[in-house]
C-alpha cells in the first residue's frame, strides 16, 4: 500500500486531494460536523505514515473496496479518539497508542471532543519488507509477528497507555523539517517497530480499559442533554434522573468517554458556545455572559480566558 492506493481507497464526493511532493498527499475531508486533513507519506514498501488532524465530531471512512491484510498503529498526540473492540469501546488519550488488526473496508471515527491530533503507521503484511536487518543492521523486526506478539487475529485491538520510554520516539515524528523528512520516516518507523518487538507486555504495557455500550449511549446521551440545554445551570443530579440513571454511574461513564468532568465538559462547551457569539453577534460581554447563566461577567471571563486562552474582549477583537 502507498499514497496513490490510499488515494483511491478514499475517493469521494466530500474528499480533496492534493500533492505537495512526490510520495506525499494531503487528503481533506468534511462533514456537517466538522473537517480532518490526512497528511500521508510513503515509507517503505507497504508502509504509510499518516498526520491526521481533526476538527470534528464524527465522520465514516467509507473505501471503495476492500483493504488488505493492514496492521495499523496509531499514537494519540492531542484530543481524544474512540475506538471499537467488538462490543466494547476504549478512548485513546494523549500519549496513548492502539495496535489493531484493520477489519472491513472502512471504520467509523469519533471524537468525542471535536479536536483530535495524531499519527498511524500502516503496515501491510503483504506488501512490506519480510524482514529489515537487510536495511538496518541490527534492526532484526519482522513486521508479520506483531500478529501473533499482541494476539491480533483473536483481540483485533490492542492499546497501550502513556509509555514514557517511546514517547519521545512518536513525539520527534511531530516536528520533522521538510528537507530530511523521508530519511527521518524511515528511521524513526524502525525504531518505532524495534520498540514494539522489545515491549514486555505484562511488564510495561498499561492497557486502557474498556467501557460497554451502555456506558457510551449514557454519556453521550448526556453530552446531548447539556449540549441542547447550553444556556441552562444543569446539575449532575437533574442530568441523571433525566437518563434515569445514578449520579455515580453517569459521572463514571462520562469521565470514560471523554476524559474530563461533566462540569469541566458544560464549562467548556459553554465558552466555545459564547466564543461563536461574540465573533457573530454585536451583543455586549455581559449580555453574551448573562445568555450562558452568568450574572457576573467578571467570573465568565475568567471561565473564559481558562477554556480559550484570551479575554472575551480580546477574542473578539483580535
Amino acid at each position: 500500500m502507498n499514497t496513490v492506493e490510499l488515494e483511491r481507497l478514499l475517493v469521494g464526493e466530500n474528499v480533496s486531494v492534493s500533492h505537495p511532493a512526490p510520495g506525499c498527499s494531503i487528503c481533506e475531508i468534511k462533514n456537517e460536523t466538522g473537517s480532518i486533513a490526512l497528511r500521508i507519506y510513503d515509507v517503505f514498501p507497504g508502509i504509510c505514515l499518516i498526520y491526521n488532524d481533526a476538527h470534528v465530531q464524527n465522520y465514516a471512512l467509507a473505501v471503495n473496496h476492500a483493504v488488505g491484510n493492514i496492521i495499523e498503529i496509531e499514537h494519540c498526540r492531542e484530543g481524544r479518539i474512540e475506538c471499537r473492540d467488538g462490543e466494547n469501546y476504549f478512548y485513546l488519550a494523549q500519549g496513548d497508542i492502539s495496535i489493531r488488526k484493520k477489519q472491513g473496508a472502512g471504520r467509523e471515527l469519533e471524537f468525542p471532543m471535536s479536536h483530535y491530533h495524531g499519527l498511524s503507521i500502516l503496515i501491510d503484511l503483504d506488501e512490506v519488507p519480510k524482514c529489515f536487518g537487510c536495511l538496518l543492521e541490527d534492526v532484526d523486526v519482522e513486521p508479520k509477528q506483531l500478529v501473533l506478539k499482541f494476539g491480533l487475529d483473536e483481540k483485533h485491538h490492542v492499546a497501550l497507555r502513556q509509555l514514557p520510554n517511546i514517547e519521545h520516539i512518536f513525539s520527534e515524528l511531530y516536528a520533522v523539517p521538510e528537507s530530511v523528512r523521508k530519511g527521518y520516516h524511515k528511521v524513526k518507523v524502525l525504531e518505532i517497530l524495534l520498540f514494539l518487538f522489545s515491549l514486555e507486555l505484562e511488564r510495561d504495557a498499561q492497557h486502557c480499559s474498556r467501557l460497554t455500550r451502555q456506558q457510551v449511549e449514557l454519556a453521550k446521551a448526556a453530552s446531548a442533554l447539556m449540549t441542547a440545554r447550553i444556556h441552562e445551570r444543569i446539575t449532575i443530579d437533574e442530568i441523571a434522573r433525566q437518563l434515569y440513571t445514578s449520579p455515580t454511574k453517569l459521572k463514571a461513564s462520562f469521565r470514560g468517554v471523554y476524559g474530563v468532568s461533566i462540569q469541566a465538559y458544560q464549562r467548556d462547551q459553554k465558552m466555545r458556545a459564547a466564543a461563536r457569539m461574540l465573533l457573530t453577534t454585536n451583543l455586549s460581554i455581559q449580555e453574551v455572559a448573562g445568555a450562558f447563566g452568568y450574572a457576573n461577567s467578571s467570573k465568565f471571563s475568567a471561565a473564559f480566558q481558562r477554556v480559550i486562552g484570551v479575554a472575551p474582549n480580546e477574542y473578539r477583537t483580535k
